[in-house]
């Protein structure tokens, strides 16, 4: 564990601070700013976020398998939000945060600000010679970036981006799906001091009835169940963490030098990390 925190740990920090000159002078519009390093500190940031899913996403299913399904549903959620976080991160999306003189600021990083349009990249690197190394970065206005804010952004990459999901169908439901759908269990179970998801599991291990049933066997049928169902933030789990375990394969596979696999394959999450406990698992694409 230590030689994980040892390799992404700071890389917050330290893609801040390779900015910092830059956010001085730029603090309060879109601006393109020139950092080396920073699409690795960007891939870090990824990986540590793949952690925290994986984790969120294992502790839901061993709550399940126990009985325990209430908070196995707030995991659920939290894995999500991991999840697709790590996604965006491996796109070259992640927010960060800093404080300076009392004052909090929120950024959105682009890693790969020449992806636009058809020829928005022949006019980026003509604009900067450097281009490589260049990073968008848009100040965000309000106070933190909620869940909800990721939400709209994972939906802009499916919209936009093939993502390793090969069923329009699919592509189609997480496009519309709402995050306030999934959430209202989760949020009444932890603001209010008298909420539970199953009563039946509050005091003692149970399984409602309802959780039994089985999934559709389609991705795409049960995105569109999951709305209706009261174990669909599951459904939208294993969804999320099947298409982080699909692009961990393929970056993997890819990877050029067996050596740097060899290490960079401890930290990715394994399609074998997707299997439920109580239903089958959803393969996406």
């Amino acid at each position: 564990m230590s030689a994980f925190v040892a390799l992404t740990g700071s890389s917050e920090e330290t893609l801040l601070e390779s900015l910092n000159t830059h956010l001085e002078e730029n603090n309060e519009k879109y601006s393109v700013a020139e950092s080396k390093n920073a699409k690795s500190e960007i891939f870090s940031i990824s990986l540590f976020l793949a952690a925290k899913a994986r984790n969120a996403y294992s502790g839901s299913q061993h709550l399940l398998s126990i009985g325990q399904s209430s908070w196995a549903a707030v995991d659920a959620y939290q894995s999500v939000f991991f999840s697709i976080r790590a996604v965006l991160a491996l796109f070259g999306i992640v927010v960060v945060g800093q404080t300076k003189n009392g004052k909090s600021r929120t950024y959105v990083i682009d890693g790969f600000p020449w992806m636009g349009r058809h020829d928005h990249k022949k006019k980026f690197t003509r604009a900067y010679k450097n281009w490589s190394d260049c990073l968008g970065v848009m100040p965000y206005g309000g106070a933190r970036f909620e869940q909800r804010s990721f939400w709209k952004l994972f939906q802009r990459l499916v919209s936009i981006s093939d993502i390793g999901i090969s069923s329009e169908a699919l592509r189609q439901q997480l496009r519309n799906i709402s995050p306030t759908e999934m959430r209202p269990r989760r949020n009444l179970l932890i603001y209010r001091n008298e909420a539970w998801g199953w009563p039946d599991d509050l005091f003692s291990p149970a399984t409602p009835d309802e959780l039994e049933e089985k999934w559709p066997d389609n991705a795409h049928e049960a995105i569109v169940a999951a709305t209706d169902r009261p174990d669909g933030i599951f459904i939208l789990a294993n969804v999320a963490i099947s298409l982080l375990a699909t692009l961990h394969a393929e970056l993997e596979e890819h990877s050029s030098s067996p050596t740097k696999s060899a290490k960079l394959s401890d930290y990715l999450v394994k399609p074998a990390a997707t299997k439920p406990y109580l239903h089958n698992p959803l393969v996406v694409g």
